[in-house]
């Protein structure tokens, strides 16, 4: 790319390929996905989150420069429009399709809305780090400076979370990924403080359905127990016990699970097994880093429970117990 930093795309391997057959080693150069360099502001987040939850100052000054590396690259990689906004171009919404006024299909796209969330968040982490570090000048001001000029997120005349830079017609309206809405989940973007956005962003996923693959299944259940629906965040929820064999055909878009208990694409990918627990954390604590509500999207099923030892920002942890919908015991230490 001939920018400063680092960058990771969507996937990589044990050869690291990057050009001799695209960023993912894409044989067949499909542009939905191997030409996309959200993964390492997606990785940052993480870096970003550890800190958040144990306050490990040591951690955070050993890792800084990863984040920074990775601000560097998308301050070089971006380019001021016409409008005077910050954007990325190539980039896409992976791994989503749309269709042009000619019929044809297209993938690329100028800023999408993913790109938007991710380059905003790293920024923002990236500033907030150097604050508890007492970093100041150089590159922090780069960033500093580069932030407002971000544009700010749009919705679509049908009321929808716009995915790309303009309100293209979707070639599959039901499309297992929902790449617009990382704002609403991993991140928290999108809150209660965003509301016409935090309503797109249900409308957006009510659109999109239930079909997808295990890994899709469980982001699309933590979306749903961010929005505070229990109801919906169970139903997907029990989605993934879909019981499989191991040599189930790949590509079944139910995903489910083997009986190893690990979740299905099929084949396995493991972050539909880690969702799994994450979205059962997420419809019981909601944790925003200044409150804590609890069972924010627990289902009526979950009558009465437990737990036990569950992280909280801060440095903290929390054991509570419930019943018929109204807290027995909570103990934050």
């Amino acid at each position: 790319y001939g920018c400063r930093g680092w960058v990771a795309h969507s996937n990589s391997d044990i050869w690291a390929y990057t050009t001799t057959c695209g960023p993912v080693n894409e044989r067949r150069g499909c542009s939905r996905y191997a030409t996309w360099q959200g993964g390492s502001g997606w990785l940052c987040r993480h870096l970003w989150e550890h800190y958040e939850y144990t306050r490990d100052v040591a951690f955070l000054k050993e890792y800084y420069p990863i984040m920074l590396g990775a601000a560097r690259f998308y301050l070089d990689f971006m380019y001021e429009d016409a409008d005077g906004h910050l954007v990325t171009c190539p980039s896409l919404s992976p791994e989503n399709i749309y269709r042009l006024e000619s019929g044809e299909i297209a993938a690329a796209d100028v800023m999408p809305t993913m790109d938007k969330f991710i380059i905003s968040e790293l920024f923002e982490n990236c500033i907030a780090a150097a604050d508890v570090l007492g970093e100041r000048g150089g590159i922090v001001d780069e960033i500093r400076a580069a932030l407002p000029k971000i544009e700010g997120i749009k919705i679509n005349k049908n009321g929808t979370l716009a995915e790309w830079s303009k309100d293209f017609t979707e070639a599959e309206p039901d499309h297992r990924h929902v790449s617009h809405l990382y704002g609403l989940y991993p991140s928290d973007m999108i809150n209660s403080g965003t509301p016409s956005l935090l309503s797109a962003a249900e409308k957006t996923l009510d659109k999109r359905g239930s079909q997808g693959t295990g890994w899709g299944i469980m982001w699309k259940t933590c979306m749903y127990a961010r929005l505070g629906n229990a109801e919906k965040a169970y139903g997907m929820l029990k989605l993934i016990f879909n019981r499989l064999p191991f040599d189930a055909p790949m590509g079944n878009s139910g995903g489910g699970l083997y009986d190893s208990l690990l979740a299905a694409c099929p084949p396995l990918q493991i972050d539909a097994s880690f969702g799994v627990i994450a979205a059962v954390c997420e419809m019981l604590c909601r944790d925003n880093g200044e409150s804590v509500t609890l069972l924010p999207a627990c289902p009526k099923e979950w009558s009465a429970g437990e737990i036990r030892g569950m992280r909280l920002k801060g440095g903290k942890t929390l054991d509570f117990s419930w019943k018929d919908g109204k807290i027995l015991s909570e103990k934050i230490y």
